[in-house]
């Protein structure tokens, strides 16, 4: 099965054709669907975020609250479905294999690219 997933274009330098993607469908929370990431889509999209309630009901931005449109990539990938449990417009959450980093350099990652992105000009 082919699955279609947006990746926040802050992380899309870490996405390469061939990696390996595990699947959590929200029908089957017990199951792991496994594949491998086969493109990466051309273009940033801007995608409104929406948020689940309490039962998992998509609700909409709370008005008033600046709510900026995630900007992403869809990258497509060919998901191990052999019992066909897996059905057009599931929901779920998916897992990319990207390589092993340190903690830290995890937790520091957002600052180190806030300034290689932010403050380039003025070096």
């Amino acid at each position: 099965m082919e699955v279609q997933t947006p990746v926040s274009e802050k992380d899309i330098a870490e996405i390469e054709v061939g990696q390996r993607v595990a699947l959590k469908a929200r029908a089957y929370p017990e199951q792991t669907f496994l594949g491998t990431i086969t493109s990466i889509g051309a273009a940033v999209q801007n995608v409104t975020l929406v948020q689940n309630n309490a039962a998992g009901a998509p609700t909409p931005p709370t008005p008033g609250t600046p709510s900026a449109p995630a900007r992403t990539v869809l990258v497509t990938t060919r998901i191990t479905n052999d019992a066909l449990l897996l059905k057009p417009g599931m929901t779920g959450i998916v897992k990319i294999s990207c390589a092993e980093r340190r903690v830290f350099d995890l937790l520091t990652r957002r600052l180190a690219r806030t300034v290689k992105v932010e403050f380039w000009s003025w070096w």
